[in-house]
C-alpha cells in the first residue's frame, strides 16, 4: 500500500461530498482483481481516529447498487458484523457521482492482506472459515429478503427461464467461438455445460445412494422442493479475495455490488471453483503440467469448505440444505458463467483455460465423492 500523489485532488473531492474529521493520509490499496473491467482503483483515507475505504461502483444498474446499500444498511442496524458500513454523503446519499461513475465510502475494516483468488495460498482450515462465513451470508440475506416486500416479490416471480442457467449454453457457445485460442475444446466443453443446465432443469436424479455402505433412505425419500430449489438472495462473486481473514478468522464479506436472486447452491458452487480448484503455477516446469493438474478439484479443501458451510447441519445427511447430485452440475455452471465473462471481455491468459479445465475436470467428480467429503467431514 502506497500514498498517493494526488493527495490534494481526491481529498477536496471528498470533503465536498462527505463531513469527516481531517483527512491525514490517502492510500492506494492494492488490488487483486486484475481483470476488473473500467476504474478499479480502491483508496484507505486515514483520519485521526478512524479509517474509511474509498471504492467505485462496477456496475451502473441503479437496481443492483441500490440493493447494495440497503444490505448493508440493514446489516449495520442489526449489527452484523461481517460487512461493511456505508457512510452516508452530505445530502443523505449512500454514493456520490463523477465523471468515472458512482463512488461509496465505507467503515475500514482491520485485516490481512485479501487473497488473489488466482494463486491459492490459503489453507483448508481458511476454506472452512470462509464456508461458516458464506452460511451465516445466507442466513442473512434470507432474513432480509423476506422482510423486503420488492424483493419477496422477486423471488416469487423468479423461475428457471429467468435464472442464471437462462440462455447460458448459446451465450457460452458464442464465447467460445469467438476465441481461436479456445477453440478445440469448444465442442466437448459446451457439451458438458448444457448436460449440466439440462440436468438442473431436470432438478436432479436419483438419489439412491450410499455412503459408507449405508443406504441414505431419509435423503432419498425427500422432495426437490425440500432443498435449496428455492430462490433468495445470495452473494454472487464469493471467491478468496472478497473474503477479509484476521489471525486465521473470516472477519467480513465484501463486494456486494453482485447481490441477485439466485439458488443458494449456485452461490455454494461458485465458491467451490473459486475456493477448491488447482490453479497453474507461474513458471510450471512443463506445458503437460498445466492441463494435467489444472482446474482439478483439491478434495481435501472442499471437505473444509463444506464442513463449514453445513456446521448446524451435519451430521444429519437428511437435513442437507441442498441436492447433493445438483452440486456438480452448478459448478460447470459457475465455471463456463466465469469463463463466458472473461471471453466477452477479451481476456486470453491462463485464467480463461483454467475455467475450461474446470468444466472438464469436473467430469472426475462424482455425486458420492461429494457425500464422502461431507460424511467425512461430520465424523
Amino acid at each position: 500500500m502506497s500514498t498517493i500523489s494526488l493527495f490534494g485532488t481526491l481529498v477536496d473531492t471528498i470533503k465536498q461530498h462527505y463531513e469527516l474529521p481531517e483527512i491525514l493520509n490517502v492510500y492506494l490499496m492494492p488490488s487483486v482483481r486484475s481483470h476488473a473491467a473500467g476504474s478499479d482503483s480502491v483508496y484507505r483515507l486515514v483520519t485521526a481516529h478512524d479509517s474509511y475505504v474509498l471504492r467505485p461502483f462496477r456496475t451502473d444498474a441503479s437496481a443492483a447498487i441500490n440493493l447494495h446499500n440497503q444490505f448493508l444498511s440493514w446489516s449495520e442496524q442489526r449489527n452484523i458484523s461481517f460487512t461493511q458500513r456505508i457512510i452516508k454523503t452530505k445530502n443523505g446519499e449512500s454514493f456520490y457521482q463523477t465523471e468515472e461513475g458512482k463512488w461509496w465510502l465505507s467503515s475500514y475494516i482491520e485485516a490481512e492482506p485479501a487473497f488473489e483468488w488466482t494463486k491459492p495460498t490459503w489453507s483448508v482450515q481458511a476454506c472452512e472459515q470462509a464456508g461458516v462465513a458464506l452460511y451465516q451470508l445466507h442466513c442473512a440475506l434470507k432474513q432480509f429478503g423476506g422482510q423486503s416486500s420488492t424483493i419477496s416479490l422477486s423471488i416469487a416471480s423468479k423461475t428457471f427461464e429467468n435464472s442464471v442457467c437462462a440462455g447460458l449454453v448459446e451465450r457460452f457457445a458464442q464465447a467460445l467461438s469467438g476465441n481461436q485460442g479456445v477453440a478445440r475444446d469448444a465442442d466437448n466443453v459446451v457439451a458438458l455445460v448444457s448436460d449440466a443446465v439440462a440436468q438442473i432443469c431436470r432438478g436432479g436424479g436419483s438419489l439412491d445412494f450410499s455412503i459408507e455402505g449405508k443406504l441414505t433412505d431419509r435423503l432419498a425419500e425427500r422432495k426437490p422442493n425440500d432443498y435449496l430449489a428455492e430462490y433468495q438472495l445470495i452473494h454472487g462473486d464469493f471467491h478468496p479475495g472478497n473474503i477479509l481473514f484476521s489471525a486465521g478468522k473470516a472477519v467480513a464479506v465484501i463486494d456486494f455490488e453482485y447481490l441477485s436472486v439466485e439458488p443458494p447452491l449456485y452461490d455454494l458452487a461458485y465458491a467451490l471453483i473459486m475456493f477448491c480448484t488447482q490453479w497453474p503455477q507461474t513458471q510450471p516446469a512443463a506445458e503437460s503440467q498445466i492441463v494435467n493438474t489444472d482446474g482439478a478439484i483439491d478434495l481435501a479443501k472442499m471437505q473444509s469448505f463444506l464442513k463449514g458451510y453445513l456446521m448446524d447441519v451435519l451430521p444429519r445427511f437428511d437435513a442437507l440444505p441442498f441436492r447433493p447430485d445438483l452440486l456438480i452440475p452448478y459448478m460447470k455452471v459457475a465455471a463456463a458463467i466465469c469463463l463466458t465473462w472473461f471471453l466477452e471481455r477479451g481476456v486470453e491468459d491462463r485464467t480463461v483455460q483454467h475455467f475450461i479445465n474446470v468444466v472438464k475436470q469436473l467430469q472426475n467428480l462424482s455425486t458420492m465423492d461429494v457425500l464422502r467429503a461431507i460424511g467425512e467431514r461430520s465424523t
